[in-house]
């Protein structure tokens, strides 16, 4: 699953020590995404394929982020 800066307009990349952008793995054919308000740190994902739920640290998705333009054209 990938993550975007809208404000700062970047894809957040989870391994910055891997070429090009890497997401955090979740299950198959992820649908949903919820981020409950008050506990931010763990991130939901609802997964059709797989019929199940990844938990993810939030703070996965925060280790860097490269500018929108250079992703797209990698």
């Amino acid at each position: 699953m990938g993550a975007v800066d809208l404000p700062g307009d970047r894809v957040i990349d989870s391994r910055p020590d891997i070429p090009g952008p890497t997401f955090v793995p979740v299950g198959e054919v992820p649908v949903a995404v919820v981020v409950a308000p008050d506990y931010p740190h763990m991130t939901y994902v609802a997964n059709a394929g797989s019929r199940d739920i990844s938990v993810v640290h939030t703070a996965s998705f925060l280790q860097t982020t490269r500018p929108i333009a250079s992703w797209s054209s990698a």
